[in-house]
């Protein structure tokens, strides 16, 4: 896992599909080099899979709440150990406002009541002023 979580200003979050958040998930940021401005403190998210059924298909929509001080994109989503569902990696490129949650990602599963199951990894990092 550690290799995982070397990139500078991100955090890398783990979560199993379709089970509750067991508490906030934090990443501390660490402090910019001399003369960049960077954000302190720590990206504390909270994050949760819902599942249900349109079209004849299985839909599970994955959630991230920023409960952090700062402004926060989801960079990627990376899905995993899947069944019914083609795993890949998603970068939704969303912002999240603190104290905001949105829906970061939808997924169909194949057409009739077939059980789907996944894992997912996701990653968040402060936004840029450029980022809207």
């Amino acid at each position: 896992m550690r290799h995982l979580l070397s990139a500078p200003l991100t955090s890398l979050l783990l979560a199993a599909c379709a089970a509750p958040a067991n508490g906030p998930r934090m990443a501390t940021i660490p402090a910019g080099p001399a003369g960049e401005s960077r954000p302190s403190g720590h990206l504390d998210t909270e994050t949760w899979a819902r599942g249900g059924v349109a079209n004849y298909r299985n839909v599970t929509e994955i959630h991230i709440r920023n409960k952090s001080r700062v402004p926060i994109v989801v960079t990627e989503v990376r899905l995993s150990t899947c069944i019914n569902i083609m795993c890949v990696t998603h970068r939704p490129d969303v912002r999240i406002e603190p104290g905001s949650t949105r829906r970061v990602l939808q997924l169909r599963s194949g057409a009739g009541l077939a059980t789907s199951s996944f894992r997912y990894s996701y990653r968040v990092e402060p936004a840029s002023a450029e980022r809207s």
